[in-house]
């Protein structure tokens, strides 16, 4: 939506211009991204609560900073994208609730 594409030989930008929302919002995504595919890889592996306790909260700030991004943000793309963006929401809420993670403790500090 953002003229974005990752290759097999890295990323491929659609234009040669980008707004600062934009950048930030480009940013904002592949943190969250890098932290869903760690927290895909490292949580079926945690054998104490704890430890899948705080993938979820790891996971969790990621998903409250892109969507901060997301909903304050005046770039188009952040438009474009918060439909299905609130999907992603909705699981990592569930995610949350499986944990007992309330809403503060993933507030940035």
């Amino acid at each position: 939506m953002i003229g974005v594409r990752t290759t097999s030989s890295g990323v491929e930008l659609g234009r040669a211009r980008y707004a600062e929302p934009e950048v930030a919002l480009l940013f904002a995504f592949d943190g969250f991204s890098s932290a869903a595919r760690l927290y895909n890889q490292v949580a079926p592996s945690f054998g104490d609560p704890e430890g899948l306790r705080g993938a979820t909260l790891a996971l969790a700030r990621a998903a409250r900073r892109t969507d901060r991004l997301i909903t304050t943000s005046d770039a188009q793309a952040a438009r474009a994208v918060a439909a299905k963006w609130d999907a992603i929401r909705q699981d990592v809420l569930r995610l949350m609730e499986s944990q007992n993670i309330t809403s503060s403790e993933i507030e940035d500090r």
